[in-house]
């Protein structure tokens, strides 16, 4: 797999296991956490178990997903962050996704996260560009995609939800690289 065992100043990347379900049960149950996402925090242990099971056929199917996102420093498990295959508007898109626990956010680990996951991404050619699926409100998450060298490229509906996509190409990377 492509960030497994990818390693940042501060983070370190490596594939999810079943054994995450508790800990993302923490993510899950946040209010503020999930206000973008499909599920409520009443189905939190049923979410955490089905988004791990989704990575984990992730991983057998196109070898991304998102990845367990550690300190380097301690171990703790953070939050998530990787490359996904997905669908917009009929295209097979690859996008830099992330999810971090709450109390780790405004300290730059989403941004330092998803910068890795575009280079791995870039670097092995999966694609002419990336793109990042923000909600039309997420303002948090559109600044880190901004953060990562995107540019707003459209507004679609992904999931039944207004999104934003974000999108660099590797022209732009590479001119910043």
């Amino acid at each position: 797999m492509i960030l497994d065992g990818l390693e940042t100043t501060r983070l370190r990347f490596r594939k999810l296991t079943l054994g995450e379900v508790t800990s993302w049960v923490e993510f899950c149950s946040d209010e503020v956490a999930i206000k973008y996402l499909w599920f409520t925090v009443d189905e939190a242990k049923t979410a955490s178990e089905a988004w791990i099971k989704k990575q984990l056929l992730r991983y057998e199917e196109v070898d991304c997903g998102l990845c367990a996102v550690e300190l380097k420093e301690t171990g703790e498990f953070i939050g998530q962050c990787g490359i996904l295959l997905q669908d917009v508007d009929g295209n097979k898109e690859w996008e830099v996704g992330y999810h971090f626990k709450p109390a780790f956010w405004n300290k730059g680990f989403a941004t330092e996260a998803a910068r890795a996951s575009r280079d791995a991404a870039f670097s092995h050619g999966l694609s002419d560009h990336i793109i990042s699926i923000v909600h039309v409100d997420n303002e948090r998450s559109a600044q880190v995609a901004l953060r990562n060298g995107m540019d707003l490229w459209k507004t679609t509906t992904f999931s039944t939800f207004p999104v934003n996509i974000f999108r660099i190409t590797r022209k732009a990377w590479l001119a910043t690289n």
